[in-house]
């Protein structure tokens, strides 16, 4: 579950913002190490992200430009809605020091080796390593109202995000190019202009296929890498 908090939280607050926004911020912070563990709640790993996942969306659901202090003005907003619905500052703060000196791959990323991508129905980026590899059962079901029907691939490469987008002009020249303010590149499938507003915009990366192609970054401190990122959601045969 920790593994869509990363990749909506992404498409929430990096994709359909600038490179200030709130996701970028929040892997900056101690959330970055806000994970589920039994050690410091009595809430499932279910219940447990579908609060924060409903928070995140809740705090920033469209995605905003934002400065530093109005970043930690959120990160406050996000707090108290932890704690309204159940997840006490403490635990946050147990939960936090629990996690913060874990670095272990996560499960789901150990096991996207052996899985491998001979079930991904979109063109592979070329030069990519792939780095996590879900399936809609192991994203929760459903963020919020949306059901969540795609898989979910995630690669890194070394070439550009400009690179990336050139191959993939012409690997799925009949998806919509959204540019994103940040210089990320999206190609939706069956959808137009109409994806200008972020939550329609959020919708159709969540329920159609698309490639994301973003700037990689360290899921730890939020810095830029050199290379890109690519995610690529699509329907299982």
């Amino acid at each position: 579950m920790k593994a869509i908090f990363i990749l909506v939280g992404l498409l929430v607050s990096i994709n359909s913002a600038n490179a200030d926004s709130f996701g970028r911020y929040l892997l900056q912070s101690d959330f970055r190490y806000f994970e589920h563990s039994r050690q410091c709640t009595n809430l499932s790993e279910t219940q447990f992200y579908t609060v924060y996942d409903n928070c995140l969306m809740q705090v920033d659901g469209k995605g905003k430009d934002l400065s530093a202090p109005q970043a930690e003005i959120m990160i406050e907003s996000l707090r108290s809605c932890l704690v309204e619905h159940g997840i006490s500052r403490q635990t946050q703060q147990e939960c936090i020091a629990l996690n913060r000196n874990n670095q272990q791959m996560d499960p789901l990323q150990a096991s996207s080796q052996s899985r491998g991508t001979d079930a991904i129905t979109l063109p592979l980026p070329p030069n990519a390593k792939l780095v996590n590899h879900m399936f809609p059962n192991e994203m929760g079901g459903k963020l919020g109202a949306i059901p969540l029907t795609l898989s979910a691939a995630v690669f890194t490469t070394p070439m550009s995000i400009n690179d990336v987008a050139e191959y993939y002009r012409v690997q799925v020249g009949s998806f919509y190019e959204f540019r994103h303010d940040n210089g990320d590149i999206s190609f939706i499938e069956g959808v137009g202009n109409e994806v200008i507003d972020p939550a329609t915009l959020l919708e159709a990366q969540l329920t159609r296929p698309n490639v994301q192609i973003i700037q990689a970054i360290d899921p730890l401190t939020g810095e830029s890498l050199s290379g890109a990122q690519v995610m690529l959601f699509y329907q299982r045969l």
